[in-house]
């Protein structure tokens, strides 16, 4: 892989940064464009507001977090994040540090994915449509499938995505998946399905 990969992923944070701070932008999410989304950012944000999340990135393992889908709530907690990027560097060494990651799950049954969900279900870059998975994962997808279900809140247009135990069919208690980070790029099958036909792309583009 690239040597320096961990410094140009990191380089778009300073994008962000910037972006925020001449535009005076709060409560700004940043998402990896192999990304999709399947809860309105306006229900992301009231379980993170009720959470008191400042910043935020899903973790795949207990030591590795992943910026496919970040969360800022404001410029200071950008700038906090910045100066660690450049202390960290500075020393030469890769650090994370993880606080209070259960909140969100844990009030609003949202479940963000890393990459573990997406690498199972959908493959990775190198082998797309092959399962893949590590022990040290936080989370353990294999006896788990996806399943879409239509919302309660009749003004969506599209089904909800859950992770459900695969023995388990039916099960209420199963977590809301926001998003799935797709290295396989195959981004088309997990698309999610329309509650109702929809011909019209710029009426798409409003939703």
């Amino acid at each position: 892989g690239n040597q320096n990969f961990v410094q140009f992923t990191l380089q778009r944070l300073f994008y962000v940064y910037a972006v925020m701070k001449f535009e005076k932008l709060e409560n700004v999410f940043h998402l990896e464009n192999d990304n999709l989304i399947y809860v309105k950012l306006e229900q992301v944000l009231k379980a993170l507001q009720e959470c008191s999340v400042k910043f935020g990135v899903p973790f795949a393992e207990p030591h590795q977090a992943v910026v496919s889908f970040m969360f800022v709530q404001n410029q200071e907690a950008m700038l906090d994040l910045i100066d660690y990027i450049l202390q960290v560097f500075a020393m030469g060494s890769e650090k994370a540090s993880e606080e209070g990651q259960n909140c969100i799950y844990d009030r609003a049954g949202m479940l963000f994915d890393a990459c573990v969900l997406g690498q199972w279900f959908a493959g990775t870059h190198v082998h797309p449509d092959i399962p893949f998975y590590q022990n040290s994962r936080l989370i353990d997808p294999r006896n788990h499938r996806l399943e879409w279900r239509k919302s309660r809140d009749a003004s969506l247009r599209f089904k909800e995505l859950f992770l459900v135990p695969s023995a388990n069919k039916g099960s209420l208690s199963a977590p809301q998946v926001v998003n799935l980070h797709i290295h396989s790029k195959r981004l088309e099958k997990y698309i999610s399905p329309s509650v109702t036909k929809i011909d019209d792309w710029e009426e798409l583009a409003r939703w």
